[in-house]
């Protein structure tokens, strides 16, 4: 989580705590009573100061790790949309692709509906006769079957 330089830095504040943070300071060591207390209050007040800092510190890294985890929850969920995006794009472009086939095979269908009615119409004798056709209807039955016998 955090760098070597990071580490060895709070490392020297918690040794600086520990050591310039101590309750026993010794009172000779001060010209009088006032000042050993001073100090003594001092050294207390900046012992809770790096307390605070270092528990900011931990609080940060527990918050970081936390962000961390839900960025990598969030990436997840947006490489998924990705794909389903990806899929929906391809089913359009299938949709558009299908929609075009059918266009065309409807305007198949009405120029083959035309040209059966034009054929009944200028041959009805002859088709009634030798073919037992009574109307347009039959002849595209009958070239529907003619299509499947000479697909097969």
């Amino acid at each position: 989580m955090f760098s070597e330089d990071e580490k060895k830095a709070i490392k020297k504040i918690e040794e600086f705590r520990d050591y310039y943070a101590r309750e026993d300071i010794h009172k000779e060591n001060f010209n009088s009573n006032e000042n050993y207390e001073k100090a003594l209050s001092e050294t207390k007040q900046l012992k809770k100061y790096f307390e605070t800092v270092l528990n900011l510190v931990t609080k940060l890294e527990k918050g970081n790790k936390k962000l961390k985890d839900n960025n990598k929850s969030l990436l997840k969920k947006l490489r998924n949309i990705i794909k389903e995006v990806k899929k929906l794009t391809k089913y359009a472009l299938y949709k558009k692709e299908f929609t075009n086939l059918n266009k065309i095979i409807k305007e198949k269908d009405k120029q083959i509906d035309l040209m059966a009615e034009v054929m009944f119409k200028n041959n009805t004798a002859q088709l009634i006769i030798e073919y037992g056709i009574e109307n347009k209807e039959q002849i595209i039955k009958e070239f529907e079957k003619l299509v499947k016998e000479k697909g097969e």
